[in-house]
């Protein structure tokens, strides 16, 4: 058995999220059939694909990872370059939003998930210049959140100064969501630590549409080790429900402290996925390194 890390990238938005479900189209799941079907000889082995972050159904990754065992029936390391390409090439072929963008050989002690030590996320919010604005750009269309209606004034200084109220360890239980799946049974550890949390101007993904320049954008950035279900949609939708006036930095204290699924404030809006990305699963550079096993496979014929 021999262990592959894969480095990828996705548009989450027709799939049931990454993790394998019965009757639902998956990145896991997808990734794990085009692993079966397209890299030959066949693994003696299933193909079951180990991921570093499970994202929620509509999420997209800018970049992930997840390893893969697989067995040669000679015994043999499959080409990296070759897993890479087939894989691709079925992706594309059946219309499948995903990319490997990198593959590795890794020794067996290397685990995408266990062995990260960080991960970072943006999630992105569009806020029209004139209140009541509601013409979205069909580029953005399950790409941004708008923030339509009649919201009133969006603060963004009163955001940025929220965000500290999240950083270092605390117990975040009540910004984390219930899960429905076959991990709610283990025991959830809810003090988590945010390195970072950032709101920053941003831009359109089309800068020629027209539409685009009736919003202002903004990028929530945030950064740790890991995450809980849901945590930071929540963050999130706490810091703009912060920035509309509708609570003040004292109701987030009060979330903070007294954490509590029933302490969650009513007034606050858990995000939507689709403008949620995960940008990077971060490893120990020297971890890694002394880690994988073969690196660079290209001068061998992939077709």
């Amino acid at each position: 058995m021999k262990r592959y890390l894969l480095y990828m990238n996705y548009i989450g938005t027709h799939f049931s999220g990454m993790q394998r479900q019965e009757s639902l189209r998956t990145i896991q799941g997808t990734i794990e059939e085009a692993l079966a079907d397209s890299i030959k000889p066949r693994s003696l082995s299933e193909p079951i694909l180990q991921v570093s972050s499970r994202t929620d159904s509509g999420v997209h990754a800018l970049s992930t990872t997840a390893h893969i065992d697989l067995i040669h029936p000679k015994n043999e390391s499959y080409n990296t370059q070759y897993m890479k390409h087939r894989l691709n090439k079925t992706f594309a072929k059946n219309g499948h939003a995903i990319r490997i963008t990198s593959c590795y050989q890794v020794s067996t002690d290397f685990h995408a998930r266990h062995s990260a030590k960080s991960r970072s996320y943006l999630y992105r919010l569009m806020v029209p210049k004139k209140e009541c604005y509601q013409d979205i750009p069909v580029s953005e269309l399950y790409r941004c959140f708008a923030l339509l209606g009649n919201t009133g004034p969006f603060d963004a200084e009163r955001v940025k100064r929220g965000t500290q109220l999240f950083l270092g360890p605390k117990d975040f239980q009540t910004f984390a969501g219930k899960i429905k799946n076959k991990y709610q049974n283990k025991k959830v550890v809810y003090v988590r630590q945010l390195d970072y949390f950032t709101v920053e101007k941003g831009q359109p993904l089309m800068i020629d549409d027209p539409l685009s320049t009736q919003f202002d954008y903004w990028d929530f950035r945030c950064g740790g080790r890991a995450f809980l279900y849901n945590q930071v949609r929540r963050m999130v939708g706490t810091l703009i429900t912060l920035g509309l006036g509708k609570i003040t930095e004292r109701d987030i204290r009060c979330m903070l402290q007294v954490p509590s699924r029933h302490n969650w404030d009513s007034r606050v809006q858990v995000l939507p996925p689709y403008a949620l990305y995960l940008c990077e699963v971060g490893y120990d550079p020297l971890d890694l390194k002394k880690n994988i096993i073969c690196e660079d496979q290209s001068s061998v014929a992939v077709n």
